[in-house]
């Protein structure tokens, strides 16, 4: 029947799903860990406190970003692609990429600590944030070099290494996060942060070292040949973060500056939670693609998995969040769910997270194929539309906030997918077929239907409930053996 044949037969295919699963395994451990920790803050400080929580994470990337994503992604596809044919190379990449990464740590950590008092009174106007603030400068430093320690592992294809550090940081974080909020509140939250990704760091230096010998791979000072891919590969990267995290720390601060600003953003980061764990999710299948994606001619049955699978996710996991919405509030307490602004700010959320793990396989197929420029454009016009469309909001809540943010992505959405059609960068036949637009005109009708009735019943619910996953799943299954 169709092409199972096929798939079976595929080496592609094997070694996708023997690294998937491995992080699939650790990432349902530690990122349902993650997720029971961040609420259990959330529950315990309440929206307030959870609103200076999101305040200080939202300030603490705006450093991390410049020693982040864009120095581990560098190791993540450079060390497949090289590691067989020129480890001489895979050397200095390795190196060039510890070096940078704590060089980097250190100056912006050092400059997060002493200009912390300038953030908290004259930008955040909350002196009193300003301890939390210094805590948070030891936990960039830590934070930067667990980057760098991952992508490094997943370059390796360590997935069972990271597989058991992720379990072990899940674990430590619930516990330091639980006594940490309950015994002292704010700081106690973040001091508990950077224990648990100190434990983070020491296991990924142990693992690493074990990866280095293993692939008889040593560290060099000698890098100067690589030069040219942080020009090439690593700044573009790190820009193309700097075109969304400086701009998610402006709508915040904008927010927060506003009246209930704190409380706003409290409720708006604990609903954005349950994003979270939905990206976490997709994200597992991110390092498997990427260092599969690297090694090049790779069949088309991977490039309908990367652009299908977290479109599929977003889809199966927001629709029982819209219409249980009130029980999966319960998980954060009384004080959001009885806010007014909870229900539209949960559903707009997750209509946003379908959104972005539709454009998720996007994202790693320029990575593998080197338009990290091209993303950086991309995520610049991301950026421009969500600050202006918050900031001519009359009232600045957590669901104008949210709004702002699904404003954004179908802008962006709408001015580039055309470019990614004309560049020849995705299957056109799958995104043009009958069964994609089938798949967003029943799950936006669904969306209408379960936010305009609220009170239709559990019976009711249920029917629907399982009649849109039953259809969506027809509609999936299709969509993947559509023929190029």
């Amino acid at each position: 029947m169709f092409e199972f044949k096929k798939i079976q037969l595929s080496s592609d295919i094997r070694e996708l799903v023997n690294n998937s699963l491995l992080s699939l395994i650790g990432s349902v451990i530690s990122k349902g860990l993650l997720f029971i920790a961040w609420l259990m803050v959330a529950k315990i400080l309440g929206k307030e406190g959870n609103g200076e929580v999101g305040i200080i994470r939202s300030t603490l990337n705006l450093f991390v970003i410049f020693v982040g994503s864009g120095i581990s992604l560098t190791a993540t596809k450079y060390i497949p692609e090289f590691l067989v044919e020129n480890r001489r190379k895979v050397n200095r990449i390795l190196s060039i990429t510890i070096i940078t990464s704590i060089s980097l740590g250190i100056i912006l950590s050092a400059l997060l600590f002493f200009t912390a008092p300038f953030i908290a009174e004259e930008v955040l106007n909350a002196p009193n944030l300003s301890t939390t603030l210094k805590i948070s400068s030891f936990l960039l430093l830590l934070s930067s070099i667990s980057s760098m320690l991952s992508g490094c592992l997943q370059g390796f294809k360590g997935f069972k290494d990271l597989m058991i550090i992720n379990c072990f940081y899940g674990l430590s974080l619930l516990i330091f996060l639980y006594f940490g909020a309950t015994h002292h509140g704010l700081e106690g939250t973040f001091i508990g942060f950077t224990l648990s990704t100190l434990i983070l760091v020491i296991l990924g230096i142990i693992f690493l070292k074990r990866q280095m010998t293993r692939n008889d791979i040593h560290f060099t000072f000698k890098f100067k040949k690589e030069y040219r891919i942080l020009i090439k590969f690593t700044i573009p990267a790190i820009m193309t973060g700097l075109m969304v995290i400086p701009f998610k720390w402006l709508v915040d601060t904008i927010l927060v500056n506003s009246e209930n600003g704190f409380n706003n953003l409290g409720l708006y980061s604990a609903v954005l939670l349950f994003q979270s764990l939905l990206l976490m999710s997709a994200n597992t299948l991110n390092a498997p693609l990427i260092t599969l994606m690297a090694k090049g001619n790779i069949s088309k049955s991977i490039d309908k998995i990367s652009l299908i699978i977290p479109w599929a996710i977003g889809i199966f996991a927001c629709i029982p969040i819209l219409f249980f919405s009130d029980f999966f509030g319960n998980l954060l307490g009384q004080e959001y769910v009885s806010d007014i602004s909870f229900r539209p700010t949960i559903f707009i959320v997750m209509l946003t997270s379908t959104i972005m793990l539709y454009k998720q396989g996007l994202a790693r197929i320029m990575i593998v194929n080197d338009l990290m420029w091209f993303s950086f454009i991309s995520n610049l016009i991301w950026g421009v539309v969500l600050l202006s469309s918050f900031y001519f909001f009359s009232v600045k809540n957590s669901e104008t906030l949210s709004i702002s943010y699904l404003i954004a992505y179908l802008v962006n959405t709408i001015i580039v997918f055309p470019v990614y059609m004309k560049k020849n960068i995705i299957p056109i036949s799958l995104v043009k077929s009958k069964e994609s637009i089938l798949i967003w005109i029943f799950f936006f009708i669904l969306v209408i239907i379960v936010y305009s009735f609220p009170d239709m019943g559990i019976v009711f619910d249920l029917v629907f409930l399982f009649s849109g996953l039953l259809i969506f799943s027809v509609l999936f299954f299709r969509l993947f053996f559509i023929k190029e």
